[in-house]
């Protein structure tokens, strides 16, 4: 949301560079502390927006339109990355996952691993990027000469090209989850509302009347499938939680000097992960003694 946010007035100045956004001395520090906040944020998302806005700037270097607060943000921006990849957290966890030999930490497992990941996310993103592709190869020819909608597609393409590069960047991550998906997912939303609103502007049907309510039974088909299944194991890991601390206390109440040995938490498997849209958080014991 501070990342999404921070855009905003970059996006009104993309539309229309020669208007004055915010000129003063306070906006210009103001961009810059949001810019840092939402720099110091995510390892994926950011490093793109900053080549984004970077572009952006660069191509518009000579335009006297050009305002403070365009580069004071981005400054912010990359500031606020750095203290995100420099943290020495990811030191601490690359020695918790890989001990001694964590410098080689890169090997043919973790990438293969990786590019299943990335497999995941992409079938869960399948539907949009159809939408996408086909909606800009349609759009391509269209109303040539407006300057409006050229923007809108080359805004679209711009953040497809985001959200592809977001989810791909972690095939070299030492730590990639499901979860690592969702900035790649937002963006590829705004891009899908970005070119339905052309396309309800132009009046031109992109997606068939039958596709859109195809499309739309399967997203909620998908929507109610996910949402059942999340709930039926958010209840489940609750209930094996409450049993726990039950024992607990009643062994402690019984004897307290007694070692009590309880059942390692019964995770949920991988078609339950995947059918539930990666949704689920779940608690876990270390399955040694001393631990």
């Amino acid at each position: 949301m501070l990342l999404l946010g921070f855009l905003i007035p970059y996006v009104r100045k993309y539309y229309n560079f020669h208007q004055k956004v915010g000129n003063s001395y306070a906006f210009s520090f103001f961009m810059w502390f949001w810019g840092l906040l939402a720099g110091w944020g995510n390892e994926n998302s950011v490093c793109w927006v900053i080549l984004v806005v970077g572009l952006f700037l660069f191509t518009h270097r000579k335009c006297r339109c050009n305002e403070t607060w365009l580069y004071l943000g981005l400054i912010g921006l990359m500031m606020g990355y750095s203290l995100t990849i420099m943290a020495p957290g990811n030191m601490v966890r690359l020695h918790t996952e890989f001990g001694s030999d964590y410098h080689s930490w890169l090997t043919l497992n973790t990438i293969q691993n990786n590019f299943r990941t990335l497999g995941r996310i992409f079938t869960l993103q399948l539907i949009m990027w159809y939408f996408c592709l086909k909606a800009l190869f349609k759009l391509k020819k269209s109303n040539a000469g407006n300057m409006v909608l050229k923007k809108d597609k080359l805004l679209a393409k711009i953040t497809c090209l985001s959200a592809f590069g977001m989810s791909t960047i972690m095939i070299v991550s030492p730590f990639f989850a499901p979860r690592n998906g969702f900035p790649g997912t937002i963006y590829l939303v705004i891009a899908s509302v970005i070119l339905l609103r052309v396309q309800n502007e132009l009046g031109n049907e992109i997606v068939s009347i039958a596709a859109r309510k195809f499309l739309f039974g399967v997203g909620s088909l998908y929507f109610i499938m996910t949402f059942l299944i999340t709930i039926q194991y958010s209840y489940e890991m609750k209930s094996q939680m409450c049993n726990f601390i039950n024992s607990v206390k009643q062994v402690r109440l019984a004897s307290p000097d007694t070692v009590f040995t309880v059942q390692v938490f019964k995770g949920p498997s991988p078609i339950i992960k995947f059918l539930s849209g990666y949704h689920l958080m779940y608690h876990s014991l270390a399955k040694e003694a001393d631990s």
